[in-house]
């Protein structure tokens, strides 16, 4: 078995719908009836119940998937299908086999414990949120006595999330804009304290900063707190200030 991709459903937020394949956009302002007369909206969202996005499971032997990135790595998953089969259906096979044709009895066993497994395998990566599974491995071993003729299927896989390299660099793009705004508005708010003076009173003017002050003080105390405010205005790089439990204010 190479790659196959079989498609399933799963819950899905609605910036992920809205992102899924020929655009849902208006799928919002569809009603249930005409959602339900236009076939080809079924692999879209449906407005009629809750978020739902109809996905490609991609289930390969392979370590890697082609044209893919990996972005994350799950726990790996076994599945273990036993069935068997009984002495009729064994002598019926033999007769088979003994005059050279196909034994289409175990075919057709081995055929449906390999659907079914597969099915499962597809199942369990969709329920924790996997768009793929690599490393997929089939094994297959039969066990003999008393008239019956055991097949026992272990299937093992690592399910992945994958995204196309356009959508790593995006979403590194994103990152690093929301780091570079996270950057910005933390010299902002070093420039604002900065300049509202130098006293400890002037630094907790801040109401970000005195919320954070209170919550350490009510859970660890004042000898606490002191080593807190030192350390923040050394994080926001502002020179430091003579603290000791004495000098703390009564109420922040």
């Amino acid at each position: 078995m190479g790659t196959v991709v079989r498609r399933a459903f799963r819950h899905a937020t609605l910036a992920e719908a809205r992102a899924g394949p020929g655009s849902a956009l208006d799928i919002a302002n569809t009603s249930c009836d005409e959602f339900f007369q236009n076939s080809t909206r079924r692999a879209l969202v449906s407005p009629c119940s809750s978020p739902a996005i109809l996905v490609d499971v991609i289930i390969t032997t392979t370590a890697n998937v082609e044209g893919s990135v990996i972005v994350e790595y799950m726990r790996p998953i076994a599945v273990h299908i036993v069935e068997g089969t009984d002495f009729v259906s064994d002598a019926i096979a033999g007769f088979s086999d003994a005059f050279g044709g196909r034994s289409k009895t175990y075919e057709a066993a081995l055929a449906r414990m390999h659907a079914t497994a597969t099915a499962e395998v597809e199942a369990r990566a969709t329920a924790v949120g996997a768009t793929g599974v690599v490393g997929l491995r089939y094994d297959l071993d039969s066990v003999s006595g008393k008239g019956m003729q055991i097949f026992v299927l272990n299937v093992t896989g690592t399910p992945v999330v994958l995204r196309t390299p356009d959508e790593v660099a995006a979403a590194s793009a994103d990152a690093k804009r929301r780091e570079q705004a996270r950057v910005d508005a933390e010299k902002e708010r070093r420039e604002r304290i900065a300049a509202t003076g130098d006293s400890l009173a002037d630094f907790l003017s801040d109401p970000a900063l005195a919320a954070e002050a209170r919550e350490v003080l009510r859970l660890y105390g004042r000898s606490v707190l002191v080593g807190f405010l030192a350390r923040r205005r050394d994080e926001l790089g502002l020179p430091p200030l003579e603290l000791d439990v004495d000098s703390l204010p009564a109420t922040i």
